[in-house]
């Protein structure tokens, strides 16, 4: 998928420590997912990274916000709208897993739906409040 390799690329990377060490968990688990699909195993990775997602929104957003508010992010109002509406996509997959089970098109569907969200949220938006947090720093 484009903008989506199964390597980390330094691109990937907002210079902050903490967040960088979220995102590439997140990664690992996005490229994990994208393995086991092709390899017949999607469902039990599917179930894997929806344990990690919950995890991740809480401790990841909160950190992030954090930062971003620390750093006068003028952008901050709408960042963290796009993790609302994150959270809300999340409760309807979650209730969809433990309603339907973990199936193949299940697996498919999120696997497509996290590489949207490294591709327009963590490569795109997220970079957008580096700036505001080096510029903090000094």
């Amino acid at each position: 998928m484009e903008d989506f390799s199964n390597k980390w690329k330094i691109e990937y990377e907002t210079g902050i420590p903490e967040i960088d060490q979220q995102h590439k968990k997140l990664f690992n688990y996005i490229e994990t997912l994208s393995i086991a699909i092709y390899s017949k195993s999607g469902k039990d990775e599917l179930i894997s990274l929806c344990r990690f997602l919950k995890n991740y929104i809480d401790t990841h957003f909160s950190t992030e916000e954090i930062l971003m508010r620390q750093a006068h992010y003028p952008n901050l109002e709408q960042h963290m709208e796009v993790h609302r509406s994150f959270e809300e996509y999340y409760k309807i997959i979650e209730k969809e897993l433990f309603e339907k089970g973990a199936d193949h098109y299940l697996a498919i569907e999120i696997e497509n739906k996290m590489h949207s969200w490294w591709k327009n949220h963590i490569i795109k938006m997220d970079m957008q409040y580096v700036p505001y947090f080096k510029d903090e720093k000094k």
